[in-house]
């Protein structure tokens, strides 16, 4: 028997040929070059990720899929019948262990915080929630840059003097200015 567990995106279409559909319950053409629309999320509506997955059983996949023509995160439950002849085969084998997983997330950038911090204080939150709640997409990780990047509005790094390898001029107040550092501890209070 298979034991429950999600795929994404590209699974819908190897598993099942049913069709998905979630609408955004906000929706716009704006962006219309090779979209038929996006989701929009703003301080009256704002959607949310299906936590569904959590109550798979077994013989069960949870499939997520968005589509250019307008799915976004649709889930749905395909039931996987081991024993019908049509179905492909698909072996796990739990005793072998390549990677560990130790969970998803995203970056923490100087943008990020610098656009986050420039909304409102209910759509800040949303968007906290949108990617680290149990509501959300249930991030547990966040890859902090050391320094600057492309994503920065300045180049620099924490400590900018030749020769202090004592690192009596470390800093990491231009963090703190642009609000990395309290976005990230509101990331992990969500």
């Amino acid at each position: 028997m298979l034991a429950p567990f999600v795929l994404s995106f590209v699974a819908g279409v190897l598993l099942s040929s049913q069709e998905a559909s979630a609408a955004c319950n906000n929706w716009s053409t704006r962006y219309q070059t090779n979209l038929k629309g996006v989701c929009v999320c703003n301080a009256a509506q704002c959607d949310t990720v299906s936590n569904d997955y959590t109550s798979l059983i077994t013989g069960q996949v949870g499939v997520y899929t968005s589509s250019k023509d307008g799915d976004r995160f649709a889930y749905k439950v395909v039931n996987v019948d081991a024993t019908a002849a049509s179905n492909p085969t698909y072996t796990i084998d739990v005793s072998t262990q390549y990677q560990t997983m130790i969970g998803f997330g995203g970056s923490f950038t100087d943008a990020a915080a610098i656009n986050v911090y420039k909304l409102s204080s209910t759509l800040q939150q949303m968007v906290l929630d949108q990617y680290y709640s149990n509501k959300g997409l249930q991030y547990s990780l966040g890859r902090v840059t050391i320094g600057s990047t492309d994503f920065s509005t300045s180049i620099y790094s924490y400590n900018d003097n030749d020769g202090d390898l004592a690192q009596q001029k470390f800093s990491i107040d231009v963090d703190r200015k642009s609000n990395k550092i309290d976005l990230i501890q509101r990331a992990l209070k969500t």
